[in-house]
C-alpha cells in the first residue's frame, strides 16, 4: 500500500463522542513517561497473570527498504526484547539478539555491536530477568551512541520510536485479549503519544524518506483517538481504534508488508 494510501486508512478512524458517563481513573504512572516498554508490560498486567508468548512476533524481517525502515525495525526489536524478557523465555532473547545484529548490519553499527551481546544472551540464561532488561537498555545506549558517531541521529530518534510504536502494538494486542480494557492506556499516555508525534515532525524538516509520511500520519490519528477523558462508554472503542491504526504501521513501516486493506462495513 502506497503512503498516501496508508495516510488516507490512517486518518479515517474515528471514536464516538464523549458524553457524560463515568470517568475510568487513569494509574499514576500515565502523568510520567516510562523509561522501558518493561514498565508498560507491567502496569498493563497489573493483577492479571499474564501469558506473554502469544505476542511473539512470527517471523521479524532482517532487512528493509530504507535505513529509516531499519532504523523503526530496529527498536520493535528491541520491544520483542523486552517482550520475551516478561515471557522469560531465554531462546527468545538468543533469536531476538541474531534479529537485532542483522538490522544492526544495515545501519552499519553491527562491527561495533558484535561483542556486547553474549552479556544479556548469558544472564537471560541464569534466568536473571531483571539484569536482562538492563542489558536491553544497554543495547539501545549502544545504538544511539554509535548511530550518533556517524551524524545519524536521525536514525537514534527513529530507534525510540519502533521501540515505542511496537511496545503499544504488544500492548493493545494483549489488552484487546483481556474481559475489559485495562485500566493502564496501552499506549501508556495521551502525553507520550504527543511526545512522539511531536519529535517525529521534527525529524521530517529538511528530511527526504518515505517512512515518515505515514510515521506522522500514523502518530497524529492516534494522538487524536486519545484527546479526551477514556470513559466507560469509549473505552473498548478507544482500544480497537489503537490496534487497527498500530496494525498498519506495523504492516508498512516494521514488518515491511503491505497493510491489508479496510474491509467494507456491511
Amino acid at each position: 500500500m502506497c503512503p498516501g494510501a496508508v495516510l488516507g486508512l490512517l486518518l479515517a478512524v474515528a471514536l464516538p463522542g464523549v458524553g457524560q458517563e463515568a470517568v475510568i481513573p487513569l494509574p499514576a504512572p500515565a502523568a510520567t513517561l516510562p523509561e522501558s516498554p518493561a514498565e508498560l508490560f507491567a502496569a498493563l498486567a497489573k493483577d492479571i497473570r499474564p501469558q506473554w508468548r502469544p505476542f511473539f512476533r512470527e517471523t521479524i524481517p532482517h532487512s528493509a527498504g530504507d535505513r529509516s525502515k531499519a532504523a523503526l525495525a530496529l527498536g520493535a526489536v528491541g520491544a520483542d526484547c523486552y517482550l520475551a524478557s516478561e515471557a522469560r523465555d531465554a531462546q527468545q532473547i538468543r533469536n531476538l539478539l541474531t534479529d537485532m545484529a542483522s538490522l544492526e548490519m544495515t545501519l552499519g553499527i553491527a562491527r561495533q555491536m558484535s561483542s556486547l551481546r553474549q552479556k544479556p544472551t548469558d544472564l537471560a540464561d541464569a534466568g536473571d530477568w531483571p539484569g536482562v532488561r538492563k542489558e536491553i537498555a544497554a543495547l539501545m545506549t549502544q545504538h544511539a551512541q554509535f548511530l550518533a558517531e556517524q551524524n545519524d541521529e536521525s536514525l537514534v530518534e527513529l530507534e525510540r520510536t519502533g521501540c515505542w510504536l511496537r511496545a503499544f502494538h504488544i500492548g493493545a494486542r494483549f489488552a484487546a485479549k483481556q474481559p475489559q480494557p485495562p485500566l493502564q492506556p496501552s499506549i501508556w499516555s495521551a502525553a507520550m503519544l504527543a511526545d512522539l508525534h511531536r519529535r517525529t515532525v521534527k525529524l521530517s524538516d529538511g528530511q527526504e524518506s518515505k517512512s515518515l509520511a505515514p510515521l506522522i500520519a500514523g502518530l497524529e490519528a492516534l494522538t487524536k483517538t486519545w484527546q479526551g477523558e477514556t470513559v466507560a462508554a469509549n473505552a473498548a472503542d478507544r482500544l480497537a481504534a489503537t490496534l487497527k491504526l498500530l496494525d498498519s504501521l506495523m504492516a508498512e513501516l516494521i514488518d515491511d508488508t503491505p497493510a491489508a486493506s479496510p474491509k467494507a462495513q456491511p
